[in-house]
């Protein structure tokens, strides 16, 4: 699958996490993150619908290089159980019940900046998208996108690189400020 990917640079006035552009990486051929072979990634579910929240644990827990370490349903206990668990990477609703996943996401990365955010979400807005990119989410997809991308974006979650699935780019505009590099396709 091809899915799109801010990258970020530290020179000018920019803030250390802020994108500068977008770029189309085929991530079939990108490598995820090393890993010992015996080793998991540990992943927190951050979404207050218990059913989602199970059936991705679920889902989770079946493929050999993953494991749940826990669900959050809002946004103080994501922040709590991210400084408790300390997982590879949090995976996280957009919406949670009486709060944003936007809200507990800087709460995490305020607290721990290497922090690998991914966001889900049922209804984007190019202001959420923007803002996510803003903060250093690692990814940024649609709820009911395919279970495969969003395992694929989760192995390859990198704090400076936000994958964002193509469907959202293409509803929402490039919500960068910036138009992709045709020579970068």
């Amino acid at each position: 699958a091809r899915l799109l990917t801010t990258t970020r640079t530290t020179s000018g006035p920019t803030t250390p996490r802020a994108p500068t552009r977008v770029v189309t990486e085929d991530r079939s051929k990108a490598q995820p993150l090393p890993r010992p072979e015996t080793e998991r990634l540990r992943i927190l579910i951050v979404d207050d619908h218990t059913t989602f929240s199970d059936l991705l644990a679920g889902a989770l827990d079946r493929e050999p290089d993953f494991e749940s370490v826990g669900a959050a349903k809002t946004v103080e206990s994501a922040a709590t159980m991210y400084l408790e668990l300390r997982p590879d990477v949090v995976v996280m609703d957009l919406y949670l019940d009486g709060g944003s996943g936007l809200n507990a996401a800087e709460r995490i990365l305020a607290e721990a900046p290497e922090a690998r955010v991914v966001m889900l979400t049922g209804n984007p807005s190019q202001e959420a998208l923007r803002e996510a990119a803003r903060m250093g989410i690692c990814g940024f997809l649609p709820k009911d996108g395919a279970l495969g991308i969003l395992l694929d974006t989760l192995r390859h979650a990198r704090p400076g690189n936000m994958i964002v699935h193509p469907s959202l780019v293409a509803k929402l505009g490039n919500a960068t400020g910036s138009a992709p590099d045709p020579a970068e396709k």
